[in-house]
């Protein structure tokens, strides 16, 4: 299997804030209708952000699986963020995983146990400080 994502996030936001507000014609769509003097122009504050992240990604899995016995997987996925660090944009992260399912097996004669796996699994997961340059 093989694939590709993409995720593209924009949040924004405006705020505003006036103390000591003096408002003679109700008209609250104007922040800044009121005059300002020396003592309220501290109380004045205005703030806001606009933040744009994207991601891409490629990823592929391989399965092999022989007589319903031994279970193999194999997953890699190449990572690009804007959040990762500006010399660091890329990233790959892969991981396997083996089985072995031991209720296959001639040797296991336990009728009272229908399955019996076991598994072991490895992966290296994204994040900003194991991306390589």
């Amino acid at each position: 299997m093989i694939g590709q994502s993409y995720e593209k996030y924009t949040g924004s936001n405006v705020r505003a804030r006036r103390n000591d507000l003096f408002i003679e014609n109700n008209n609250f769509n104007i922040i800044d209708d009121t005059p300002l003097t020396s003592e309220n122009v501290a109380l004045q504050q205005t703030g806001g952000f606009r933040d744009i992240t994207a991601m891409i990604s490629y990823f592929g899995r391989l399965n092999y699986n022989y007589k319903e016995k031994y279970l193999l997987s194999v997953t890699i996925r190449r990572d690009g963020s804007s959040m990762f660090e500006k010399n660091h944009r890329f990233g790959t992260f892969p991981s396997i995983s083996a089985g072995w399912n031991l209720n296959r097996e001639n040797f296991f004669k336990i009728t009272s146990v229908s399955m019996l796996k076991i598994r072991a699994s490895w992966g290296q997961n994204g994040s900003i400080s194991n991306v390589e340059p």
